[in-house]
């Protein structure tokens, strides 16, 4: 990364003031001018699946609605080159000190408004089987460090070191604000060990943490202003066609003189363009039914076919389903759908993405680590382009996850990913299931 480099539609990077082997520090903004704190995957971490797994996991605990302290203005985790953008303020700089392993755990203990207690540029502790690095150099020319990135007060032994722990008492955190090293989500089933309610993502699923809030109106803005466009240009065209049309009205061409009275001339009015509907896909009721697990659709059970602008195909919900717009992308799109009054609702998160490499081995790996929510298991393959898993908490809460690879044609080669997750009451799970089986029957 260089300096003022753009950084997703709306950031840019000022200075680079830290950098470990996974992770870089920058100062930034935004295009409003609000400074930032710019974090970004290193460039030799990209192709680390377990660097990227656990800056997933550390922005997902900054969205959780439980964590008020952090302010996350803008990320990005599942793009070539994962970012978040946080607010320069003191919990934003913990976060950061948290995530480069210069704090050992905990969030932020300062009050609001209150000095946090300055980091040392160039701690880094490695895993214990792993030498420790050198010390990194500044990339950039010498320049006054962001104040909370400098030198901390020596410890009384002078032994380099991580800076020791605050003396308030600490809260629970997520695994990744540990000290950095491979990370993976657990394998075994969590019914013998529930997840704890603060840290699990899935215990209250109602809406998955897909983008950030200001990404999505981000998103939203950027549609308003491509219709805002398209709108102008139809306009244009409109008043070119009506002058036109004038202009063969007023000034017709000369007619032949044949010696009788004048020769008159209409012009046919020019019709009028009609604006492109934006494409949506068709629901194949030809389609032969797949049963990943349970059974499929029946015919005379209420149901709604859901066919999502721009989508790849359509596929059935239960007839109750309300459905949210979440991201409408070429190459990546999502919505949300729930159903049923709480606590005993069902919520599904349905995810398409494009693949760039044919959907080969390392993609597949990749996606496996950007569902919306956490599969709390181990994803298992149930045909060669489906790989499915089931959980049960132990709480009467039970949540299924599925990733299928599909393309334009049965049996030709996969172009797309679909991530379809649902969590219920166990009693419910029939209606989840049968959505699931849809979306894999309508996706070749």
């Amino acid at each position: 990364m260089q300096s003022s480099e753009q950084v997703g539609q709306t950031f840019h990077l000022v200075r680079q003031v830290n950098q470990t082997e996974m992770f870089e520090v920058w100062d930034g903004g935004s295009s409003t001018g609000q400074p930032a704190i710019m974090v970004l995957l290193a460039p030799g971490a990209i192709n680390n699946q377990a660097a990227r797994a656990s800056f997933v996991d550390a922005v997902r605990w900054a969205q959780r609605p439980d964590v008020t302290d952090v302010t996350l203005l803008a990320e990005d985790v599942i793009g070539v080159k994962p970012w978040a953008a946080l607010a320069a303020d003191p919990h934003g700089q913990a976060f950061v000190a948290r995530l480069l392993g210069l704090r050992p755990s905990g969030p932020p203990v300062a009050p609001p408004g209150s000095p946090v207690a300055p980091l040392s540029p160039a701690v880094y502790t490695p895993p214990a089987d792993q030498p420790a690095p050198p010390p990194m150099q500044p990339t950039n020319p010498p320049a006054p460090s962001a104040p909370w990135i400098q030198a901390a007060p020596a410890p009384v032994s002078g032994v380099p070191g991580p800076v020791a722990p605050p003396s308030a008492p600490q809260q629970p955190i997520s695994p990744w604000g540990q000290v950095p090293g491979p990370v993976h989500w657990p394998a075994q089933q969590p019914a013998a060990q529930p997840p704890d309610p603060a840290q699990s993502w899935t215990r209250s699923p109602d809406i998955p943490p897909l983008p950030s809030p200001q990404e999505l109106a981000e998103r939203r803005r950027r549609s308003r202003a491509r219709r805002l466009r398209v709108g102008l240009i139809a306009g244009v065209v409109l008043v070119l066609a009506a002058g036109a049309a004038a202009a063969a009205f007023v000034l017709p061409g000369r007619a032949k003189d044949t010696g009788g009275g004048p020769t008159t001339t209409s012009a046919s009015p020019s019709p009028s363009p009609s604006p492109t509907p934006t494409p949506r896909p068709t629901f194949q009721a030809s389609a032969a039914p797949v049963a990943v697990l349970g059974t499929t659709w029946q015919p005379g059970e209420a149901t709604k076919v859901q066919d999502f602008e721009t989508w790849p195909f359509a596929f059935r919900t239960p007839a109750d389903a309300t459905c949210e717009f979440f991201v409408g992308e070429p190459g990546y799109k999502a919505h949300n759908c729930t159903w049923g009054a709480q606590p005993n609702h069902s919520v599904m998160a349905f995810v398409v993405r494009r693949c760039a490499n044919s959907c080969d081995a390392t993609e597949q790996a990749q996606f496996e680590t950007m569902t919306p929510w956490k599969p709390d298991g181990v994803l298992a393959a149930t045909d060669a382009t489906t790989k499915f898993v089931e959980v049960d908490y132990g709480d009467g809460r039970e949540q299924f996850t599925m990733l299928h690879y599909f393309g334009t044609t049965a049996g030709g080669p996969p172009q797309w990913v679909v991530i379809a997750q649902g969590n219920t009451p166990k009693q419910l799970r029939d209606p989840v299931l049968k959505t699931i089986n849809d979306v894999r029957s309508q996706t070749p």
